[in-house]
């Protein structure tokens, strides 16, 4: 099943919005349990697996309006593609979160987390448009 550009376009819109409130749950879970005094790599683990949650469900109902009964084979292939995000986020974070101390003392870790989840976003719409939600996986009624 092929799909028009704009109905695309309204996907790619409605991910990154269902991405926004995944990225503000994420930011303020990692703020949340550094505040606690966690080590930033440890909550970063933590917030964005929240955050992935917070995603797969409202992709899976909104952004593409999956039908599919059997949603735990997306969840996995939702969840394959996040965890290999989450590598390359906590790396991002890693590597970039001394550097950008000086430009905000002590919050570094917020504008690595930018970084990151820019690079993200990519990855995970380009991953889960084609493989997680690709409407020829989809079983219709």
């Amino acid at each position: 099943m092929t799909i028009s550009m704009a109905e695309n376009q309204q996907r790619w819109w409605r991910f990154a919005l269902v991405g926004l409130s995944g990225t503000l749950v994420d930011v303020l879970v990692l703020s949340m349990l550094k505040m606690l005094g966690w080590a930033t790599i440890l909550a970063n683990i933590v917030s964005y697996s929240v955050g992935i949650i917070n995603n797969f469900w409202w992709n899976r109902r909104w952004t593409f309006a999956s039908n599919n009964p059997d949603w735990l084979p997306q969840f996995l292939r939702f969840g394959a593609i996040s965890l290999s995000a989450l590598v390359i986020n906590t790396l991002i974070v890693a590597v970039t979160e001394a550097p950008l101390n000086d430009l905000w003392q002590s919050h570094g870790y917020v504008l690595a987390k930018g970084v990151a989840t820019m690079v993200g976003f990519a990855w995970n719409f380009s991953l889960n448009r084609i493989w997680t939600f690709n409407l020829e996986h989809e079983v219709v009624a």
